[in-house]
Formats: C-alpha cells, sequence, structure tokens
C-alpha cells in the first residue's frame, strides 16, 4: 500500500494498493465509493493538478498542513481498502512514513487489527526539534516527533539509513535501531588497475538540485574555470530529473565548464558513471538546508563507491552523508565554500592519480562491507522470518 500518484516498477511485489491526493479530491467530490484503488504496474500515472502548481504547492507550509488534515479522513475500516487489507491478511507491516505524520496511527490501527509487527524504516530526520519563526513548521514537526515515538514504541523493529541516525535518536530518545543503508550489486566488481588521467577530467553529477545543492554545484564549476588557467583541464556535467528554474540553470551553467544535461533512466546512470573520471556529491552549507540532510545518508554513495570511480564530496563535516565519506576515506571530501579550498582540493585530484586509486580501493571495500546487496538482504530476511516465527 503506498500513497502517492506514482505506478510502480518494482518487480519484487505484485499486489499494489495506491491511495494519492486525486484519490482523496474524489472521493471529497463524490466522484469514486472508494478511496483508492490496486493497481498494476501496466496501469498509468493519474495526474489532476499540473506538476509545476504542484511542486509549488509543495513548497507552502500552510497548504502542507491542510493537507495532512485532508488525508487524516482516511478510514481502512470502509471502502475497498478494507476489503483489499481484509483478503491479504498481514503478518508483519513494513512502514516507511518520513514525516506523512497524518498515516501513523492509521497504522498502528492496522497492526492492532490484525496482530501485525511493524519493522519501522527511519530514511531521513523529521524530528529533531529545531526553531521555526513559521508556526506551521512547528506545528508540523512536533506532530511528527509525537507520532514518531508512539511509533518507535509500538515497532518489533526499528531500522534508520545509517549509524549517525542510530546512535543520535538512542541519545535523544532511548530508540534501539539497526542500520540498513542503500544496497548495490558488488559480488562481481574487481578493482581495475586501468590508469588514471590527470588532465581533462570529466567530473559528473547525478542527484537532486534541491536543498540548494546547486549552489555547491555552481561553485565547483567556478573552480575548474579558475583552475584552468594553471592548466588543470575539466567539465562538470549535471544530471537530475527535474529541470531546474531558469535563475539555477544560470548558475550552473558555467561557460565550458559546468552544465546541466538533463534527466537519466538507470541504464543512463550507469553509462554516465563508466564514462566518468571523478564522481561528485554536493551536500549545501546554510542551515535550514542541514536540517534537513543532517542524519541522512544519500542513497547516491553507495552507487558511487560500486562505480570504480574517484569520488569528490562538498558539503559540511557534520552532515551524515560527507562524515560517512570521512570516516571510510572513500574520497576527496572539501568542507568549506573558501574558493581556495576549494581550487587547493581539486587540484589535488588532478596532480595525485596515485591517492584516487587509493580512494578508490577503499570505497569498494567500504561498499562490500556495508552495501553489498546479496549480504544485507539475506539478513534483512532473516530479520523478517525471526520476527514471524517469535509470535
Amino acid at each position: 500500500m503506498y500513497f502517492h500518484r506514482e505506478i510502480p516498477t518494482s518487480d519484487v511485489c505484485e499486489n499494489y494498493y495506491k491511495i494519492s491526493d486525486e484519490d482523496i479530491i474524489n472521493k471529497f467530490l463524490g466522484r469514486s465509493e472508494n478511496i483508492g484503488r490496486k493497481v498494476y504496474r501496466e496501469a498509468r500515472e493519474e495526474r489532476l493538478i499540473p506538476e509545476n502548481v504542484n511542486n509549488k504547492l509543495k513548497k507552502s507550509s500552510i497548504v502542507r498542513f491542510i493537507r495532512s488534515l485532508f488525508w487524516l479522513s482516511i478510514d481502512f475500516e470502509k471502502d475497498g481498502v478494507k476489503s483489499w487489507l481484509d483478503k491479504f491478511d498481514p503478518e508483519i507491516i513494513f512502514f516507511c512514513g518520513g514525516n506523512a505524520n497524518y498515516l501513523y496511527n492509521s497504522v498502528l490501527k492496522l497492526s492492532k487489527k490484525y496482530n501485525a509487527k511493524i519493522v519501522y524504516y527511519i530514511t531521513d530526520d523529521y524530528v529533531l526539534p529545531y526553531f521555526s519563526f513559521n508556526i506551521f513548521n512547528l506545528i508540523n514537526r512536533n506532530w511528527t516527533r509525537n507520532v514518531f515515538k508512539k511509533m518507535c514504541r509500538n515497532s518489533s523493529l526499528i531500522l534508520t539509513i545509517g549509524d549517525k541516525m542510530s546512535n543520535v535518536y538512542k541519545g535523544k530518545y532511548g530508540i534501539e535501531s539497526k542500520k540498513i543503508m542503500n544496497l548495490v550489486e558488488v559480488r562481481n566488481n574487481k578493482i581495475l588497475n586501468d590508469e588514471l588521467k590527470n588532465n581533462d577530467l570529466q567530473f559528473v553529477y547525478v542527484g537532486g538540485l534541491h536543498s540548494n545543492r546547486w549552489k555547491v554545484l555552481s561553485l565547483i564549476g567556478r573552480s575548474l574555470e579558475r583552475i584552468e588557467k594553471k592548466g588543470f583541464r575539466g567539465t562538470l556535467n549535471i544530471y537530475s530529473q527535474h529541470q531546474p528554474e531558469e535563475k539555477i540553470l544560470r548558475e550552473i551553467n558555467s561557460k565550458k565548464y559546468s552544465r546541466y544535461c538533463g534527466s537519466l533512466d538507470s541504464d543512463g546512470v550507469k553509462k554516465v558513471l563508466k564514462e566518468s573520471d571523478v564522481l561528485v556529491h554536493v551536500e549545501s552549507f546554510d542551515h535550514n538546508s542541514k536540517e534537513i540532510t543532517y542524519l541522512s545518508v544519500s542513497t547516491k554513495i553507495s552507487e558511487y563507491m560500486a562505480s570504480q570511480k574517484c569520488i569528490l564530496a562538498v558539503g559540511p563535516e557534520d552532515v551524515a552523508s560527507i562524515e560517512y565519506l570521512i570516516e571510510t576515506k572513500s574520497g576527496f571530501v572539501i568542507t568549506s565554500m573558501d574558493n581556495e579550498d576549494i581550487d587547493y582540493k581539486i587540484i589535488d585530484i588532478f596532480q595525485n592519480p596515485d591517492k584516487r586509486s587509493s580512494y578508490i580501493e577503499k570505497a569498494l571495500l567500504t561498499v562490500k562491507q556495508n552495501h553489498d546487496v546479496e549480504i544485507r538482504r539475506k539478513e534483512f530476511q532473516q530479520d523478517i522470518i525471526n520476527l514471524k516465527n517469535n509470535n
């Protein structure tokens, strides 16, 4: 069961039930008797609200709060939802709720009704207390924190995205949890002995431009422009799923040194990573962006590590993704926005192929230790089996 408008692409499951904003609106307007419906992978995505309008609405804390109140009207004891759940009769509920605070109590009710154990997965932080002048931000965060604590008390297994989150939540809230990070295929990966270039390097960034990440990318582009005068030639190609606004495009399209290259499918990502010399990861330095990324390890980190390419990361040293790369010594890391610091480290990449090779080796070892899908998937499967057997 999921709560957005996208159609599933994964073949892990064949039994999906979708409840989206459109379903809530149709029910509210009397256009539909049921809330949501069973869907199949060959179905088409439905959208009542244009994507550009939807993206603007999501930025408003008032709109998000009002939306949450509408979602509270969902009753899993009625209509098609109930019959689908009764037929399925869940024994384990794997819940990845994020900041969808309006869903938590409904999930707890389902757990009691079906005597189903809850596995609660936390990938981003929406609960640590941060001050805001926006009253709706404060209400939403306090609401999420309260249902988060309640969910943790009633969960049989709590999973987090990494050690930093587990450690912080244990210290702050006394929550015992287990990490399960983004997993990748690594069993056939062997360290390549290809000679690394020391000039005309292609830097590649694949990921979102939200949370002001684009500002850090623009710093890298300008650095490549400056250091070319010293004989170090490189370009930064930026790939992101959504077309950025004109203002952002102007900042990241820096002459021949950096440019936005559009979006990629999974095959396109593999091709781009293979053809690159340096893979770029960035996190924003501003306070508001750090609140979002403080405990989260980016899903791209493990993919980068497994690619056998050098990693360059720029961001605050106390953000989980940057901290993880520093601790595992898996790449060049810049923890400053100072032009001289950025130039110095990027020149270091050009001048020291041996250091790049060493980072690649350590990154691959880290992937095998923490992100191997074959090993970690079996561990998680066994955790689920143990929960079922310990009734």
